[in-house]
């Protein structure tokens, strides 16, 4: 099993998670709760972060 490092973002205001705009969904949080994930491009929401976690195993 590989450990993702998955940290919160940091800044003011609102971002988008990767994965959900990549996918064409709409997506829109506070910055305070999306994350990086070491080795991906971008921030992800919560539920993104999940399904990379069960991708990786």
């Amino acid at each position: 099993m590989s450990n993702l490092k998955i940290t919160q973002c940091e800044g003011d205001g609102q971002g988008s998670c990767r994965m959900c705009e990549d996918n064409g969904k709409w997506n829109r949080e506070w910055m305070c709760f999306l994350y990086m994930i070491e080795g991906y491009d971008g921030c992800y929401c919560s539920e993104c972060v999940e399904k990379i976690r069960r991708d990786k195993v």
